[in-house]
């Protein structure tokens, strides 16, 4: 996995949780990549194991390769390459730029049974 592809996936985990500071308690927009459960920049690869059901839409941009689809299932849209994953990328690297300008002391919450602070 790419280091692009690890910090989209933590982004967008962390965007399904409250993010609380000292200084504002305002949520970070995730833009049109919130429409995505996959979002990549070069690559998404299924391994192949039999019963993998992928429930929304995967894009990737700049690349445009998926593999493994069938025999994982998808119940959503491709986008590769397009107009739309190139914004959804776009505002994604602008949810993790303000992301990553929240002060160290951000209080996450609401993530079950794993509660941490930064």
């Amino acid at each position: 996995m790419t280091i692009h592809a690890y910090l989209t996936a933590c982004l967008l985990l962390l965007s399904s949780f409250a993010i609380t500071t000292t200084i504002a308690a305002t949520p970070i927009d995730l833009g049109s990549a919130a429409n995505f459960v996959i979002l990549a920049g070069s690559t998404v690869t299924s391994t192949g194991v039999i019963g993998t059901v992928v429930t929304g839409d995967i894009g990737v941009n700049p690349g445009t390769a998926v593999t493994g689809f069938p025999p994982a299932i998808l119940n959503g849209a491709m986008q590769l390459g397009n107009g739309v994953s190139l914004i959804a990328q776009n505002d994604l690297t602008t949810a993790y730029n303000m992301a990553a300008g929240l002060p160290l002391n951000a209080t996450l919450s609401n993530i079950g049974m794993y509660p941490f602070e930064c």
